[in-house]
Formats: structure tokens, sequence, C-alpha cells
């Protein structure tokens, strides 16, 4: 089951431009924090990272306001 639930999230942050908060709430994780931690401790890196090192551009969504 976990397994599964980490490949979910896995094609979620490559394949669509939904907020790693929204991917959390689909992927029934309690809150983004507890997503984070739990993407962190199985993948080594990030769920942001993630995307970054696979080339997935979003649109500022992950990031907030830009100075």
């Amino acid at each position: 089951i976990s397994e599964k639930r980490n490949m979910k999230v896995k094609e979620l942050l490559l394949s669509t431009d939904l907020s790693l908060q929204e991917i959390s709430e689909k992927t029934c994780f309690a809150n983004e924090f507890y997503f984070n931690r739990y993407f962190k401790k199985r993948n080594g890196i990030t769920p942001a990272k993630f995307r970054t090192i696979n080339g997935v551009i979003i649109n500022n969504k992950e990031r907030g306001p830009q100075s």
C-alpha cells in the first residue's frame, strides 16, 4: 500500500501542475508538512526538489511571490 501511494504521489508531481498541498490532499495526507516529511523519508529528497530534478516547471505555484 505504501509503495502504491508513493508511486501515485510521484505520478501527480510529474504529470500535473497541482500544488503540493493539493497533492497531499488527493493522496490522503493529514497536511502538507507530513506529506513533505513522508516523501523525503521515502525518496531522499523533497517533493519540490523531485519536480526540479525531473524538469517539471510549475508556474510559480510552489514558490509564492517573486521579487
